[in-house]
């Protein structure tokens, strides 16, 4: 269903190929961009893509032969992510220590979230979601993710371990999605009634609307870490643009090999991770910025 879009965009394809490129004169600072390795259960995977970041850990998903697998990189060693009982594919979506979040598909489609620690993987699915609970992201022991109630509205919370928080959008029509946590700050994006896409953030108390000036079709809000925010905008071609927000300036982040679309997916401290488009393919990538 469209209302389920694991919103970060595509599942991209991997390029082993390092690259600098300037983030901005607003940061007086330089990105690195470096490649993923290729699954070593997959050697030709053809579609993979950084979701969640934790200092040098990375975790996303990649195509397993048709069917979708998460994974968990640590810089030297690959860990392919699936929920035993995920038989229509596993997304992981987000990483805070030890344990990584994410989404799975059961038979009929249905979206699950769940939990793994590094050995068991624990389903959570929340009490009002009839219809689906996705988990998107972690920061210590909070949880972040949205369910699906059998209404058009879409619902985000927080989640604890023991209780479920719902966390709305005020200015979101039928649908909005929490994407990532970090601390007491969360982000998010909703669509309007004029389904225009637009991020938001929550402290805990008050919500701040995230609108890059140079969005034409839309700005999501994918990853935070402390004051820093990035995501993906979309200007009058349509075409995808990554940006940095510091909370009070946008900078825009493009992989310079991308000549279609770059999308920023995740970002802890100086580090980045996303996808970029050229005219053959997509392409995940990580990145550091340096200052």
């Amino acid at each position: 269903m469209n209302r389920r879009l694991l919103l970060g965009g595509f599942i991209p394809a991997i390029m082993a190929v390092t690259f600098l490129g300037m983030i901005s004169a607003l940061l007086h600072a330089e990105v690195t961009f470096d490649s993923l390795p290729t699954p070593p259960d997959v050697p030709f995977s053809i579609f993979i893509c950084p979701y969640g970041l934790s200092g040098s850990q990375v975790v996303g998903s990649y195509d397993h032969g048709g069917r979708t697998r998460g994974f968990l990189y640590d810089g030297t060693k690959w860990t392919p992510l699936q929920v035993p009982i995920g038989k229509k594919g596993t997304y992981a979506r987000g990483v805070s220590s030890t344990n990584v979040v994410g989404i799975y598909y059961d038979r009929q489609l249905k979206t699950h979230g769940f939990l793994y620690n590094g050995s068991t993987f624990t389903h959570i699915d929340h009490p009002k979601g009839t219809d689906g609970t996705m988990i998107t992201g972690i920061s210590g022991k909070t949880i972040v993710g949205n369910y699906y109630d059998g209404t058009p509205q879409t619902h985000g919370f927080l989640y604890d371990g023991a209780t479920y928080t719902t966390i709305d959008s005020p200015t979101s029509g039928t649908t909005s999605y929490l994407l990532a946590v970090d601390g007491k700050n969360v982000v998010g994006v909703c669509k309007s009634g004029t389904n225009q896409w637009s991020s938001f953030l929550y402290d805990g108390a008050n919500f701040k609307s995230i609108v890059n000036p140079k969005a034409a079709y839309g700005t999501l809000a994918n990853g935070i870490s402390g004051t820093n925010i990035v995501g993906n905008y979309y200007d009058d071609l349509g075409i995808s643009h990554g940006f940095l927000y510091n909370g009070r300036e946008f900078t825009t982040i493009d992989h310079p090999l991308a000549t279609i679309g770059t999308s920023i997916n995740a970002i802890s401290g100086n580090r980045i991770a996303g996808w970029y488009r050229d005219p053959t393919n997509s392409h995940g990538f990580t990145g550091i910025i340096t200052p």
